[in-house]
């Protein structure tokens, strides 16, 4: 979706929630969606990505932790930086 039809459906998503008491499931990779619209992130990894005993859950709580999260994957994610990603060594900034 185009930024003005993404923040047409956030508005849509917030006035459900404030006529009726539902729980709501977004799935996006939009985060200004993530911002506006959620009480609550779950981030998962890709299993595929895993390694042994390493949990699917990145990150659990609310928008504002994404930024300041523990996991590096979280950071790089919310920041949208491709560090790591290109086989380069350098450390995400």
């Amino acid at each position: 979706l185009d930024p003005i039809m993404t923040d047409v459906i956030n508005e849509l998503i917030l006035q459900v929630r404030e006529r009726r008491p539902v729980t709501g499931v977004i799935v996006t990779h939009e985060m200004r969606t993530v911002r506006k619209c959620a009480t609550r992130v779950v981030m998962l990894y890709p299993r595929t990505r895993l390694t042994g005993g390493e949990s699917q859950v990145l990150y659990d709580g609310p928008p504002d932790g994404l930024a300041t999260a523990r996991d590096e994957r979280v950071r790089q994610f919310v920041e949208g930086k491709a560090a790591g990603r290109l086989g380069d060594t350098n450390e995400m900034a």
